[in-house]
């Protein structure tokens, strides 16, 4: 029981972090969108380029991507140094994410042997959404290529392969303990 409530504590903070990681990619995102259609940007102080991208801010409650308060820090970046925080932070919030999964899966199930296959999989699915993204750039798509690998990066930057394998691992167990 004491393992199962440490699980659920380490995916509580998971999910805190998955806020924290959201709102660094929303914000950075964000201005990377934004950027290029402000004249003299890479020129701006950080409180001038916040009053300039407040334009494009818009006041929609329920949608995040443009109603949101500015992250200052990231404002002092200029957009060769956003690009590169963006692939670093995505690699960053997979490790640390996958990491949680492997610990949270260990605790609840108290199987340690199936983290090299966790490893495996995550790496397989990491391979897929960069060879998609590399596809569809080399045949014109890159905006649908991207879109799609995010997807792919997103789920693995979150509890969800967590909340496939505990469900799986569950029905493995009792399959392989009903055959015998």
């Amino acid at each position: 029981m004491k393992n199962k409530a440490l699980a659920f504590l380490l995916v509580f903070v998971g999910i805190v972090f998955g806020f924290f990681q959201e709102r660094v990619k929303i914000e950075t995102n964000f201005i990377l969108e934004q950027a290029v259609n402000i004249q003299g940007y890479a020129q701006m102080s950080g409180p001038e380029r916040v009053a300039a991208l407040q334009m494009f801010r818009k006041d929609h409650p329920f949608d995040y991507y443009f109603n949101h308060e500015p992250v200052e820090v990231l404002m002092r970046l200029d957009e060769g140094q956003l690009v590169v925080l963006k692939w670093m932070a995505a690699l960053v919030f997979l490790v640390l994410n996958a990491a949680i999964v492997i610990k949270a899966f260990s605790l609840w199930t108290g199987s340690k042997n199936l983290t090299r296959q966790i490893v495996v999989a995550y790496l397989g699915f990491l391979l897929v959404a960069v060879a998609v993204f590399t596809v569809s750039r080399f045949f014109g798509h890159g905006t649908e290529g991207y879109g799609f690998a995010r997807k792919i990066l997103g789920a693995l930057q979150s509890p969800v392969p967590l909340m496939i394998l505990v469900p799986a691992y569950s029905l493995l167990i009792n399959t392989t303990a009903n055959e015998t």
